[in-house]
C-alpha cells in the first residue's frame, strides 16, 4: 500500500461527509451508528458487530443542521461541531470533549460550487474541499486539497435510480484510479429512506472489502 493510498484511507475513515441540509426526513435528530467490519476466524466470514463510532445530528426547523456530536464505540463524546449561517456562508466550530477548540471550518458558495476550508485551533489551514453539486443540489464531485491548495485526490459520486449514493470513485492528481467505495442498502423505512447500509472498498489488489455498516435512526 502506497503512502498516498494510506493517507486517503485515513481521510475516508476520519471524516464522514455530512449533508448541510437534510431533506429526506422532518426529524429533529438523526443518529448514525458505525459498525466496523472484521474477519471472523471462527465463522470464516466478515462481520460488522462492533460499534466503532456514533454521530448524532441535531437539525433546525428549516432543515439545516445545527450541531453534530461524535462519540467513540463506548459512547464517550470525543468532539462536537456547531453550525452557524450567514447568507451563503456556513461556519463550523469543532471542540473536543473538554470544550477546547479543535478546528474551524468556513464553507462558501459560488453558484453550484461549495468551498470548505478547514483550519486547526491555531487558525492555520489544514485542508480544503471543493464540492460541486448539480441543479438539484446533489453532490456530484469533490476535490480534496492540502493546505497549499494542491490537489490530493478527486472523487466522483454516482447514484442509483432511487437517488441513493451507490458508488464513490477516488482518483489521484494524475487521474489514475485510487479507491472505489460501493454502498449496499439493506433496510428502508416506509417512505424509502435508507436505514441501513454497508460500504465496500476496492483498491490495489483488494476487491470489495467490507468496511463498515451504518445504521441510521430518526427521532
Amino acid at each position: 500500500m502506497t503512502r498516498r493510498l494510506s493517507l486517503l484511507l485515513f481521510i475516508l475513515t476520519s471524516f464522514v461527509a455530512i449533508p448541510l441540509v437534510f431533506a429526506e426526513n422532518k426529524a429533529k435528530t438523526v443518529i448514525y451508528e458505525f459498525y466496523s467490519a472484521s474477519w471472523s476466524v471462527s465463522k470464516g466470514n466478515w462481520s460488522s458487530d462492533k460499534l466503532s463510532k456514533k454521530i448524532t445530528e441535531i437539525y433546525n426547523a428549516d432543515g439545516t443542521i445545527a450541531s453534530e456530536e461524535r462519540a467513540d464505540g463506548r459512547g464517550v463524546v470525543v468532539e462536537k461541531t456547531v453550525y452557524s449561517y450567514e447568507g451563503d456562508t456556513i461556519r463550523k466550530t469543532t471542540t473536543d470533549a473538554q470544550n477546547k477548540l479543535r478546528r474551524t471550518t468556513v464553507v462558501t458558495r459560488k453558484q453550484n460550487v461549495f468551498t470548505e476550508k478547514v483550519a486547526g485551533a491555531d487558525g492555520v489551514i489544514m485542508f480544503i474541499q471543493v464540492m460541486k453539486k448539480n441543479a438539484d443540489g446533489v453532490l456530484e464531485e469533490m476535490e480534496y486539497r492540502d493546505a497549499e491548495d494542491k490537489l490530493v485526490y478527486r472523487c466522483v459520486y454516482l447514484y442509483n435510480k432511487k437517488g441513493n449514493l451507490e458508488i464513490v470513485q477516488f482518483f489521484n492528481p494524475d487521474e489514475s484510479f485510487a479507491v472505489q467505495v460501493y454502498y449496499d442498502y439493506a433496510k428502508f423505512d416506509a417512505n424509502g429512506v435508507w436505514l441501513m447500509r454497508t460500504d465496500f472498498y476496492t483498491y490495489g489488489d483488494v476487491w470489495g472489502r467490507p468496511h463498515e455498516t451504518v445504521i441510521r435512526t430518526f427521532n
